[in-house]
């Protein structure tokens, strides 16, 4: 990791489009040369600072999905800049549009849809689980493969997901604000099928999953569990 001093860190960001920001700033820049900053502020206190840093643990993550075949972030450099108390990762941009765009502009079918659910099931099979699974951080590259933009959150479990895990990480995907029309279109029955068809699940996990998703999520409120507990 290499320190940049605060005009490097402006000559960097200099004309380029702002794509995240949020109450504490910016999160995601796209240059003029085609590449991404992603901005991780730095730990200021105990024990957050003896802790993995976000940009490292979007480094590493990035670096195993590689290893796994799941396109992602392929890192340049990491940088930090101590006048901004921030770190910053470089990487060229992936090509494509998210699926959230997609659906949003009528550009995506039925069967993508299907394919989505197919990916979420191939990540799940290779214990790999995340909160960021949303359609907003899942593009579609020209080729037709799926890629991860946000990779921070990503969790690589030790042992396979059952069906308790399997669901939570839904409860991210279908509790998206902005996704909630387009599950409704879709139907969440139908998508859960496509997954279970590619979950290579046991057909007694596959059962108790099943069984649990339907009794937490229905067609008409993809955004609102039943108040039974899983």
């Amino acid at each position: 990791m290499r320190k940049i001093s605060l005009a490097e860190f402006e000559q960097l960001s200099k004309d380029a489009t702002i794509l995240q920001q949020d109450e504490a700033g910016i999160r995601l820049l796209q240059t003029a040369d085609h590449h991404m900053i992603r901005f991780f502020r730095a730990a200021r206190s105990w024990p957050h600072s003896w802790m993995r840093s976000p940009a490292q643990r979007f480094v590493d993550n990035a670096e195993r999905l590689n290893d796994y075949s799941i396109l992602c972030a392929d890192v340049e450099q990491v940088l930090y800049c101590p006048k901004k108390q921030l770190h910053l990762v470089i990487y060229p941009q992936l090509e494509g549009r998210t699926l959230s765009a997609l659906f949003s502009a009528s550009l995506a079918t039925l069967p993508l849809m299907h394919q989505y659910a197919e990916f979420i099931a191939r990540l799940h099979f290779k214990s790999i689980d995340s909160h960021r699974l949303q359609l907003n951080n899942v593009i579609m590259t020209p080729e037709g493969r799926f890629a991860l933009m946000d990779v921070t959150d990503i969790k690589f479990c030790l042992f396979p997901m059952g069906p308790y895990s399997r669901l939570q990480s839904f409860k991210h995907i279908f509790g998206h604000t902005d996704d909630r029309e387009i599950f409704k279109t879709f139907g969440l029955k139908r998508f859960i099928k496509s997954y279970l068809l590619k979950s290579r699940m046991s057909p007694l996990l596959a059962r108790i999953f099943l069984r649990r998703f339907l009794q937490q999520y229905d067609d008409s409120q993809p955004d609102k569990p039943h108040e039974k507990a899983i």
